[in-house]
């Protein structure tokens, strides 16, 4: 499978697809809520979430949560490209 998923920016419209992904992968969701997602990225294939990443910060440093792929979308580099995503947007806010 060729990557087709576009990355964007996480919107609260995507909140109930994101919890439902990270919900199969295994990862929580209790403590996400819209507010959250202002560091969120998506990958999207025909409007549909197929990969998450996010970080969840602490005044000038953050961690890196919720990274999951849709099971049909792994082993296509598409976490790979999620996480570079997310790391470039840290280094841009100066997170550490």
């Amino acid at each position: 499978m060729l990557i087709t998923a576009v990355l964007h920016d996480a919107a609260a419209d995507d909140l109930p697809a994101i919890a439902s992904l990270l919900s199969v992968s295994g990862l929580p969701t209790a403590d996400l809520d819209a507010t959250m997602l202002r560091d969120f990225i998506v990958a999207l294939d025909a409007g549909e979430v197929v990969g998450v990443v996010g970080l969840q910060r602490f005044g000038a440093e953050a961690l890196l949560r919720s990274l999951a792929v849709a099971p049909d979308w792994r082993g296509q580099g598409l976490g790979r490209a999620l996480v570079d995503a997310i790391e470039a947007r840290a280094q841009a806010l100066g997170i550490r």
